[in-house]
């Protein structure tokens, strides 16, 4: 993927919609990666912070109505806070958070960087 760019970001789809993918009009002008065998599609593009929010939630929204995810692999850090980089928390995350508060109890280790500001 186009590590020149200022955004990227990972998608995870079950692999029956993978394919489906490559036909997506927000997919233009974006360098893409896709693994069809995992069902997992890398994106990377250039575009203003506004833009990239956007085309952000619409990828991300279109990855959860298909039974997938979406994460920001790179972008700038307002644009990550805009858009929630790894996305909406999952019922999983009051497990992450008792392995968190078990090993860093005083929160030390890179605060808010993880899943559900984790």
């Amino acid at each position: 993927i186009d590590q020149r760019a200022k955004n990227a970001v990972r998608i995870s789809v079950p692999v029956s919609t993978a394919g489906s993918w490559l036909r997506r009009p927000a997919m233009q002008g974006c360098v893409t990666s896709v693994d069809l065998g995992a069902g997992i599609i890398r994106l990377a593009f250039n575009e203003d912070e506004a833009k990239a929010v956007e085309t952000i939630k619409q990828l991300r929204l279109k990855a959860h109505e298909s039974g997938g995810t979406l994460f920001v692999e790179r972008a700038s850090s307002s644009v990550k806070k805009r858009v929630d980089a790894w996305g909406n928390s999952r019922p999983t995350d009051y497990l992450m958070r008792s392995v968190k508060a078990k090993f860093d109890p005083e929160s030390v280790l890179n605060p808010g960087r993880f899943v559900a500001g984790i």
